[in-house]
């Protein structure tokens, strides 16, 4: 470039960035997060991605749902008998596994296996999660998950 001459692609390069910024607030106003502070948990909040990440499998296979099971009772003896510093990053798996299984239950007209699963469950998850709990059994048909 010469000297005294201005660069004229600055304008464009900053209109292209406000473009993105934009754009970026805008899913993040419309999705889950609303700002840095202020998150919703996945059963009240709108769910982002394509529809078909969404979907919950209708016709499950009862071995699945055992699955499901089995796994939340895996996870909870690996907590048992890994060392304390590696513990709580294996007992944040356990209420996601509780809550698709659940939901998976419920999806497939399972309501009274879902119900057992967590009452038999819930007592293995400490107080930060009575609340999600308590939500989470408030879903009871598949018409009820968001």
């Amino acid at each position: 470039m010469e000297p005294g001459k201005k660069n004229k692609q600055k304008p464009t390069q900053e209109k292209e960035k406000n473009k993105s910024e934009d754009a970026a607030s805008d899913a993040v106003g419309s999705g889950v997060r609303k700002s840095v502070g202020d998150l919703v948990d996945f059963y009240e909040g709108v769910a982002l991605g394509p529809p078909q990440q969404r979907m919950l499998c209708k016709a499950v296979p009862e071995n699945v749902l055992a699955d499901y099971e089995q796994m939340f009772e895996t996870i909870g003896n690996v907590i048992k008998e890994i060392v304390d510093f590696g513990k709580y990053e294996v007992y944040v798996m356990l209420y996601p596994t509780l809550a698709i299984g659940y939901l998976q239950m419920v999806w497939s007209g399972k309501y009274k296996r879902a119900i057992s699963f967590v009452g038999r469950n819930e007592y293995k998850l400490d107080d930060s999660y009575k609340r999600r709990v308590e939500n989470l059994k408030r879903i009871r048909t598949p018409e009820d998950l968001p």
